[in-house]
């Protein structure tokens, strides 16, 4: 039976491909939107190309001024590969959400001087192959102790780490900024499918009776909200930012260079109003 069904799906994909290049703007290779023109051959071209164009590129007709409408009724309807079928996924597209979380998404590795580029459904093994990381799957542990064993006040630093929880794996960043006195705690997940809940992060430094707490929201990675030339991700102005006086800061290090901190994992459904 699910040989069947895969035959099936392939013999949709490949359907959906065929259709697609029938509707294929001949200039930019991508597919026809509706506000595209025809010339008197029935040719098509983009509406973004059709503004650089004063004949049709395949017969060199002049365009007609029409809207045509079968033609629009069909591409709104037309079912399409996923944008990443390229690398492997099978889905056929009818409605729109599903590339924004498809597992065949690109990201890249944020461990230092890794230069990885792949699929997110790939990430966790990646990890484990490549860097040595063992993050137990199927984990409910929400609650986290770290360190920082080389903190200083005078040096700026930014470091990534992971986190698993619930078998979505997490990138948290975390980083020192000695001109604000700020530390800031950041992270981001990418689901291999539509998300059900949100998850918030508190992080609380202390030793003894002083302690400082922030909490933060994790982002979604969708593949493309970073800046490709450094790596990172593109942040807004509302990141959340943990501001400890200088002064206060031998009252929370142990040993004068050892920064604990517990991460607290909260787990919230997304409403679906």
């Amino acid at each position: 039976m699910s040989e069947n069904l895969d035959e099936l799906k392939q013999k949709c994909l490949t359907l959906a491909q065929e259709l697609q290049e029938l509707f294929q703007c001949p200039v930019c290779l991508d597919s026809l939107d509706v506000l595209h023109w025809l010339c008197k051959n029935g040719h098509g071209v983009c509406s973004s190309c059709r503004s650089n164009l004063k004949s049709c590129p395949t017969c060199e007709r002049k365009f007609v001024i029409c809207r045509p409408t079968l033609t629009n009724q069909l591409l709104e309807r037309l079912p399409k590969p996923c944008s990443f079928a390229v690398l492997g996924c099978p889905e056929v597209l009818f409605s729109k959400g599903h590339e924004q979380y498809c597992e065949f998404r690109q990201t890249w590795c944020r461990m230092k001087d890794c230069e990885w580029i792949g699929s997110v459904k790939s990430v966790l093994e990646h990890l484990q192959e490549n860097h040595k990381v063992h993050l137990p799957e199927n984990s409910t542990e929400s609650f986290i102790s770290c360190h920082h064993s080389t903190f200083s006040l005078a040096e700026d630093f930014s470091r990534y780490s992971t986190i698993m929880f619930k078998n979505n794996v997490f990138w948290l960043l975390f980083d020192r900024d000695s001109s604000t006195r700020s530390i800031t705690f950041r992270f981001h997940y990418f689901p291999t499918k539509k998300p059900t809940h949100d998850y918030y992060f508190i992080v609380s430094l202390k030793k003894g009776v002083m302690e400082f707490t922030t909490t933060s929201k994790a982002l979604i990675d969708v593949g493309v909200e970073f800046a490709s030339d450094n790596k990172e991700w593109v942040y807004g102005p509302d990141v959340p930012k943990l501001v400890i006086p200088d002064s206060e800061f031998d009252k929370i290090l142990e040993d004068g260079h050892k920064l604990n901190f517990t991460i607290n994992i909260v787990e919230v459904e997304i409403s679906d109003s």
